[in-house]
């Protein structure tokens, strides 16, 4: 296949459409790909890897968190609330609206989902535009996960008291789990994002 840039506009024929310029064969069929067909492929080549590890990786890690919180929600939904916190935004819609979600569980998960996830696939978006290091963000997120479900357990002099308190260790792994994603993106968009203007201003 010969080099082809796809942020160059497509060639097109005497009559208008698209020239072909892309040639395949899979053994049994030949012929020639259209070129806008071949943008599309390598558009999606090129930024698969790094759109599944933010914009959909961030996002849907802090969902299946967030939902096992929502069934494990600790003493007084203490726990829910923290691991809920990307989706505050939408409380004033709530209230303005005048919906009651506290008597009403399946449609206060369903809006705390979509406007945590809708947050956050912004924050993974900005990641993904800024180049943040996979490696470097799932090790910040899997330490402060472990720093925090440590810590929030260790407040307790037993573990059967942590439990009696809030209920489950499900609790407190999914909560931690909720915040750990969440902080560290932000943490991680925000260190790589002065990491490159310094190197910028200083180069």
């Amino acid at each position: 296949m010969s080099d082809f840039n796809p942020y160059e506009a497509p060639a097109t024929d005497a009559s208008g459409g698209f020239e072909s310029s892309a040639e395949f064969s899979d053994g049994k069929h030949s012929g020639r790909l259209p070129s806008w067909l071949v943008r599309i492929v390598q558009l999606i080549r090129r930024g698969f890897r790094t759109i599944a590890m933010f914009c959909i990786c961030v996002p849907g890690l802090w969902l299946i968190a967030v939902l096992v919180s929502a069934n494990h929600p600790g003493d007084e939904y203490g726990l829910i609330g923290v691991a809920s916190l990307p989706a505050w935004w939408i409380a004033p819609l709530i209230w303005l609206l005048g919906m009651n979600v506290i008597r009403q569980k399946l449609l206060a998960i369903v809006l705390i989902s979509v406007a945590g996830c809708t947050a956050l696939f912004a924050v993974g978006w900005a990641m993904d535009r800024l180049k943040v290091s996979a490696r470097f963000w799932a090790l910040t997120v899997l330490a402060f996960f472990a720093w925090t479900l440590w810590l929030s357990l260790s407040q307790y002099p037993t573990y059967a008291r942590a439990i009696a308190k809030n209920g489950s260790i499900h609790a407190y792994w999914s909560a931690s789990l909720a915040v750990s994603v969440y902080t560290m993106s932000v943490a991680c968009l925000a260190v790589t994002g002065v990491w490159r203007l310094a190197v910028r201003i200083f180069r």
